[in-house]
């Protein structure tokens, strides 16, 4: 492995832990300053009307995963008109699909306002309606980012694209709490998130321009067929997607049903706390798939190998220390950090820690198949597993966090199964019998 991928997997990683930092930090900021300014109702409107943009970034649907790396294929063969076509179908879906669901969420929301739905909302229909159309436009800009994020990544400017990406997040917290601090209502708050976006957005396109002059939106070279193409790959990506929502925000609603919200808070806590080293794993393994990509892709499989390597490596020495002290001292942190308000026992985040081991050995070791777009032999076992996992506790039942913990552990080793025969059997199969890897 070069200097110069080392550098650049540094970078990647470190923009990638700013913009956890940042969202962590701007979560904590922003409750008691907007439930101080709006009160309970306007700060649950908030944060209800902000998820738009997380819902419409979902019409990417995977495609973005799996365009960043035949984009990053095409980049390193020269291929100049193949990838300005790759760029110019996925911005053409996107912004169709993005714009029709921005329409039909418009409508929807204009229905529910005058039929009273918002009504424990505290906010006017006028309100509402301008808020709800602030943020769509904040989402759809946000969607634009994105198309120009997979370029970014597939140029050798990840760090950069990522940190362009990220820190338009904080300047935009601080921007709505300094409004709301001032009086102004939701809306104007919305409307100045939305500024401070779109001239983010404009320094990305600006600054993209300048590095790569080929980078030209438009319809002219989108393709169906490129679209087609993707599409096989991107419904393994997207695979993941629902298999974590099913897992992670699944199983809370499932205990949340069988014993209650303290039950289902309990579990959500531990879990959180038990998946920080998980997370910080992510942010390496997240940095290196553009380097896989480019190793693959020109047949530097030494530098390939080291870069799995890496990841695994540095999964196991992120979680493993963690799961040990998780067993020893994670009730007492639990118990500390809500103020004696939850608490689980001890097996409950050992399971936890078991699976947090077993979820980050298999994502970093599945960077290899995110890198050649090969999700597809291992997501859809994933989400089975994920599936069945939140069923079993669903049918139970019961709200015993013991087994919730058991069935995640469950979830997780199908995953690291899957991907260990994957990626590592054709490996070992090679080395003893002089194959190509």
């Amino acid at each position: 492995m070069t200097s110069a991928v080392a550098r650049r997997i540094v970078q990647g990683t470190v923009a990638n832990l700013l913009g956890k930092l940042w969202v962590v930090g701007l979560q904590l900021l922003m409750l008691p300053v907007l439930t101080w300014s709006w009160g309970a109702d306007g700060y649950g409107s908030w944060l209800i009307l902000t998820t738009i943009p997380t819902y419409l970034a979902l019409s990417d649907a995977g495609l973005g995963t799996v365009a960043a790396v035949d984009l990053t294929r095409k980049v390193v063969s020269g291929d100049g008109e193949g990838a300005l076509e790759v760029v110019q179908s996925l911005w053409a879906l996107m912004t169709t699909v993005s714009f029709g669901l921005a329409l039909l969420l418009l409508g929807g929301s204009a229905v529910a306002v005058l039929h009273g739905w918002f009504v424990g909302s505290g906010l006017s229909p006028e309100a509402l309606l301008a808020t709800i159309f602030f943020i769509t436009a904040y989402a759809l800009v946000v969607v634009q980012m994105l198309v120009l994020n997979v370029v970014y990544r597939a140029t050798n400017k990840y760090a950069l694209g990522t940190l362009l990406m990220d820190i338009a997040t904080p300047v935009e917290g601080v921007v709505v709490m300094s409004f709301a601090w001032l009086g102004r209502d939701i809306a104007t708050a919305a409307f100045a998130m939305l500024t401070v976006r779109a001239l983010f957005a404009g320094l990305y396109v600006v600054r993209l321009r300048q590095a790569e002059p080929w980078c030209v939106l438009g319809f002219r070279h989108a393709r169906w067929s490129t679209v087609r193409r993707l599409f096989g790959p991107s419904a393994a990506a997207f695979s993941l997607v629902g298999a974590n929502a099913v897992v992670l925000q699944g199983m809370v609603l499932v205990l949340g049903a069988n014993g209650g919200p303290v039950v289902a808070g309990a579990f959500a806590a531990s879990r959180m706390i038990s998946r920080v080293p998980l997370q910080l794993a992510n942010l390496l393994s997240r940095a290196s798939v553009p380097e896989l990509t480019r190793a693959e892709a020109s047949g530097d499989w030494v530098t390939s190998g080291r870069l799995l390597t890496l990841n695994v490596a540095s999964a196991l020495a992120l979680c493993l220390p963690s799961a040990l002290m998780l067993c020893a001292f994670g009730p007492q942190l639990l118990r500390w950090m809500s103020n004696d308000a939850l608490a689980v026992d001890t097996m409950v985040f050992a399971w936890l820690a078991a699976s947090a081991v077993a979820g980050a050995l298999w994502t970093s070791a599945s960077s290899r198949l995110v890198a050649s777009n090969e999700l597809g032999r291992f997501s859809f076992w994933y989400l089975a597993a994920c599936l069945a996992a939140t069923g079993w506790v669903l049918f139970s039942g019961t709200a015993d966090l013991r087994l919730a913990a058991i069935a995640l552990l469950g979830a997780e080793l199908v995953g690291l199964a899957s991907v260990s025969i994957t990626v590592f059997a054709p490996r070992f199969v090679a080395e003893h019998e002089g194959l190509p890897r």
